[in-house]
């Protein structure tokens, strides 16, 4: 489980996606509920599945942008980040050097961002925590579900236990 944390925090530091969530508001999530099917390859043998649940608002966008990015990812990253708007949604590229580890990531995010949307992200670490760990690919598919739920306020997370292999 070491190996996933280390994938989800790699992909956290995409820089490129904080400037693209702050200057283009059609890549805001409608507010409400949103649950997300991750599937996570490469740090481990099997693939991990992976459900969340997350309440958004426009300032939960800010801090946690669409693409499952966190926007406050610091450590001087966010040089030389390329977003890029296509025909059909949005690439995103950068890197991030933490002095003890080089991080590249490209994402491509398709979808409305009001109902569902898709995000393919390839994260590269070099060196890597593990050999294993070199290339990280998460999958992500996100759809509204509705108002948040009674007790729900905007950034509230609900995440289910991983599992390894296909879903049950």
């Amino acid at each position: 489980m070491r190996l996933v944390t280390l994938a989800a925090a790699a992909a956290a530091l995409l820089p490129a996606a904080s400037s693209l969530a702050q200057t283009d508001a059609s890549l805001a999530r409608k507010p409400g509920w949103w649950e997300m099917q991750l599937l996570i390859s490469g740090p481990t043998p099997e693939p991990i599945h992976q459900t969340m649940h997350v309440c958004t608002d426009a300032g939960v966008d800010k801090v946690q942008s669409p693409l499952g990015v966190n926007m406050n990812a610091g450590g001087g990253c966010g040089a030389g980040a390329k977003v890029v708007r296509t025909a059909t949604g949005w690439t995103v590229s950068g890197s991030c050097d933490t002095g003890q580890m080089k991080i590249t990531a490209d994402a491509v995010a398709t979808g409305d961002f009001n109902d569902r949307y898709h995000v393919d992200i390839v994260t590269h670490m070099d060196p890597p925590p593990a050999p294993e760990a070199a290339t990280v690919k998460i999958a992500m598919d996100a759809r509204w579900v509705g108002q948040c739920p009674d007790g729900k306020k905007p950034g509230d997370v609900e995440m289910a236990t991983a599992a390894i292999g296909a879903p049950k």
